[in-house]
């Protein structure tokens, strides 16, 4: 009687090595969703920051462009919520 090759995988003995290797994740990670909300965002919060900055250092008058800008990214933001255009 001989017995088979210890290299040889066997009925009880999977001929793959998937535990040894991790599975990929599901949906996207935290780092790719950061990312892409940045990158969708990004015209937003720099508006936000230029006439903030403005408002701060140049003249108070600004500060109606900041409300102007506030009050389009509010817009923007809450039309997806009440099932208005997505876009």
């Amino acid at each position: 009687m001989s017995r088979p090759d210890p290299h040889t995988p066997t009925e009880l003995e999977p001929a793959t090595n998937h535990d040894l290797v991790p599975n990929p994740p599901a949906g996207p990670t935290r780092t790719e969703r950061a990312v892409w909300w940045l990158g969708g965002h990004f015209g937003e919060l720099v508006a936000v920051a230029v006439s903030t900055g403005l408002t701060v250092w140049v003249s108070a008058w600004f500060a109606v462009l900041l409300g102007a800008v506030v009050l389009v990214w509010v817009a923007h933001e809450w039309r997806p919520r009440r099932g208005g255009d997505a876009s």
